[in-house]
């Protein structure tokens, strides 16, 4: 395994850009500058949506981020403790609600959501270069 990361913080705008942009740092060297702009964007999407909608924006409410690379995959698993969200997330863009986790889903390579629990997988390429755009 290339990464492992398992963590809560407080639904907190500061603590979730500084949990993500030290994650970034900690992968920067990994891949290109163009899977690092679709990495950052399905994180950040993951976790602003469960402090937005999940939690809605509750400070003692806790996401759970768990982050997992190795060859193969990214795996992005995030837990609020909110109500849940719909199972099904049409790819329609111009609705107007649910942009952010249509973006994700049609980014991801797969994408499951069960209550409030989303997790989603990029996957490599099959060539054993790391690139996942």
């Amino acid at each position: 395994m290339l990464y492992f990361y398992r963590g809560f913080l407080l639904s907190d705008l500061n603590e979730i850009k500084n949990l993500i942009d030290g994650f970034m740092n900690d992968i920067k060297d990994q891949f290109c500058e163009d899977d690092l702009f679709k990495i950052r964007l399905v994180i950040n999407e993951l976790i602003v949506n469960s402090y937005e909608h999940g939690n809605e924006s509750c400070k003692e409410k806790k996401i759970e981020v768990v982050i997992m690379i190795n060859e193969d995959f990214i795996m992005f698993k995030i837990i609020d403790e909110g109500d849940g969200i719909p199972a099904f997330i049409p790819k329609d863009f111009m609705s107007d609600s649910g942009r952010g986790l249509k973006l994700v889903n049609y980014l991801s390579d797969e994408f499951f959501v069960s209550d409030n629990k989303v997790t989603v997988i990029l996957n490599s390429n099959k060539s054993g270069t790391k690139h996942f755009v």
